[in-house]
């Protein structure tokens, strides 16, 4: 003998609250779910102690998922019982969607629409778009994805009585025309209620045929159930009453449009914030470096300023110095450059031995920043690797391919130490480095078998 489940949302729409304590307290009934579907579970053989609790009886019996199981739609005594095939649900309609579940969502319509005397047919189709009201003969027609005026503009919230929405888009507006079905939460119109037997589902909830959209699908059905047994008074009241949900449509319109604004513009932030910190960086790489040139400047000027400086002793020491270095004849001071002469440059060739003799130079070495060194070959000048060179590594206008010690005269320069660039201008004369494209010319120079002292 095959068990009986009794539905939570029939049994709580036929007998309310007091129906529904007659079952969960009966020790006879179990708690339990079929297909998404809350309900109770009972023994065939205590079915009438529980139809005479309730003054009711059964009149419809429904196939479920579970092969022993059977559907018992309850109704009070009064109800007038339609036989099971006397309800039919047109079949073309719900091929719209592929089929998906298609069990599930006439099995919902059986169960809630069986007991209403007034429909023995239930016309379902997915418009997806204006359709007109149809009328037919003891015949209930459901619009899915439809209006009768509206327009497909009125964005969809992301919960419908607390059941989760998963769909971008948008759904069609209410005319107003006829009964609103409200979610009071969100203030979203589902659905709207036409001349007892046109309802007009907004937004396409057959789309994935999943368990989700037939919860919502059964919670909008007992709501077009309660509009139905309603009398033309309490409709009327009932219309008042919703109207102040009116706007409601523009108010989830100007949430959506915030939104997205919102969006848009965390995004740009989100931009600005990211190059400003990059900025912020950089700045504080910055900073650091000028508080180090700062702090170095001041250490300078102190050193200019101690009381223990004695400048004119220490620069006295240093052009001695210069004069006093064997190979310098003399020494020349202008307003810009110290310029030193020298006597004849020799330099030695790293594997023949060959003494090649350069030549006499004039040395110019600048005092203030932003100078460089500079020097002339007196004696001669040679075609080497460029033309008219005036040393191996010294070019025709005097400046020269100084390599890793380029940085180095800058710095003695800004020390005052003016001796020591001048040794190093003068033994740069004197090396060579013959694997060097420019060093290779060296034998260019003209060999000499003695030095000049």
């Amino acid at each position: 003998m095959p068990t009986y489940f009794i539905s939570q949302t029939a049994l709580q729409t036929h007998f309310g609250s007091a129906g529904h304590d007659v079952i969960a307290n009966n020790p006879h009934t179990l708690k339990n779910e079929i297909y998404g579907k809350s309900g109770w579970l009972i023994q065939p053989t205590y079915i009438d102690e529980i139809l005479h609790q309730l003054q009711g009886k059964i009149i419809n019996k429904l196939p479920t998922a579970k092969p022993d199981t059977i559907e018992i739609v309850l109704g009070r005594s009064g109800t007038i019982i339609i036989p099971q095939r006397a309800l039919t649900i047109k079949p073309s309609p719900l091929d719209d969607f592929n089929g998906r579940n298609k069990e599930m969502f006439k099995n919902t319509i059986r169960e809630l629409f069986t007991s209403l005397h007034d429909y023995t047919c239930v016309d379902m189709r997915t418009s997806r778009g204006n359709s007109f009201l149809l009328h037919g003969l003891s015949t209930f027609f459901i619009h899915i994805a439809s209006s009768p005026e509206g327009t497909k503009t009125s964005p969809i919230p992301d919960t419908i009585w607390g059941i989760p929405i998963h769909t971008t888009d948008n759904a069609y507006e209410c005319t107003w025309q006829g009964l609103p079905i409200i979610d009071e939460e969100t203030g979203y119109v589902v659905a709207e209620l036409f001349d007892n037997n046109n309802l007009y589902i907004h937004h396409n909830i057959v789309e994935n045929g999943s368990e989700l959209e037939n919860k919502l699908f059964r919670n909008i059905l007992i709501h077009t159930i309660k509009l139905l047994n309603m009398g033309a008074k309490d409709k009327d009241s009932y219309k008042t009453s919703a109207m102040k949900y009116k706007f409601s449509g523009e108010r989830l319109k100007y949430i959506d449009h915030c939104k997205k604004r919102i969006g848009v513009e965390t995004s740009s932030l989100t931009g600005s914030v990211t190059t400003r910190k990059k900025e912020i960086e950089q700045l504080q790489k910055d900073l650091t470096k000028r508080i180090r040139e700062a702090q170095a400047l001041e250490q300078k000027l102190n050193s200019y300023t101690s009381k223990d400086a004695d400048c004119e002793k220490n620069f006295g020491r240093e052009f001695d110095k210069l004069i006093s270095m064997p190979r310098v004849i003399k020494v020349e001071i202008n307003t810009r450059s110290i310029i030193v002469y020298t006597k004849k440059l020799y330099c030695k060739h790293p594997q023949t031995k060959n003494i090649h003799e350069i030549g006499k130079f004039k040395i110019t070495i600048p005092t203030s920043d932003g100078g460089s060194v500079k020097w002339e070959n007196l004696t001669r000048k040679v075609d080497g690797h460029q033309s008219n060179q005036m040393a191996p590594h010294i070019w025709q206008d005097g400046t020269a391919c100084l390599g890793n010690t380029q940085q180095l005269f800058p710095a003695l320069i800004a020390q005052y130490e003016f001796s020591t660039v001048a040794m190093l201008a003068i033994d740069f004369v004197e090396s060579v480095n013959i694997t060097d494209s420019a060093g290779k010319h060296l034998n260019r120079w003209p060999i000499v078998t003695t030095i000049e002292k």
